[in-house]
């Protein structure tokens, strides 16, 4: 007598319906773990670019200062640094970062306009990095309302805060 071992149509119809209810339950998390990746994701950046600048800045001794710059447009939010000379030595802009989803918001800041072009800017100089008005806050959202605030204080310090996501202290 032969035994046939296998699964019956019925079996495998269940196995595939119980699959397709915990994908369905399990997608929604996904898509919120990955929006607060990306949102972590672009504060990190962030925050590394100024720790970067602010270095760059003392390593050119005193002749020399880094500009960094913000500037935002219905396309979306950029940053620039650039040195005393107008060149850029690095820029970032929202379309470098998952198709310009996260909001970047200079609210309460006390950025100033060094330059006098309208754009909140802060200028780094070779003295330990310090900048007169480069302390505030920079609120980066995901769209689902996720925020990370970014803050910096006149002796360069930066922190990550966060009210509504884990792993930060909250602001």
């Amino acid at each position: 007598m032969k035994v046939y071992q296998g699964f019956t149509v019925v079996e495998l119809l269940i196995t595939v319906s119980i699959v397709a209810v915990l994908l369905a339950l399990a997608i929604p998390s996904f898509r919120d773990l990955f929006e607060r990746q990306r949102l972590e994701t672009v504060a990190e950046t962030l925050v590394s670019d100024f720790r970067v600048a602010r270095a760059e800045a003392i390593s050119r001794g005193p002749e020399d200062s880094l500009t960094v710059e913000f500037d935002s447009d219905s396309s979306g939010w950029r940053y620039t640094v650039t040195d005393a000379g107008g060149n850029v030595y690095l820029q970032r802009a929202s379309g470098d970062f998952y198709g310009s989803s996260i909001v970047m918001t200079l609210a309460n800041t006390a950025f100033g306009d060094a330059d006098l072009d309208g754009r909140r800017d802060f200028t780094l100089d070779a003295l330990r990095g310090l900048a007169l008005d480069g302390a505030g806050t920079i609120t980066l959202t995901s769209p689902s309302g996720y925020e990370i605030s970014v803050v910096r204080n006149l002796l360069g310090k930066i922190d990550l805060c966060s009210d509504n996501l884990s792993g930060y202290p909250a602001c």
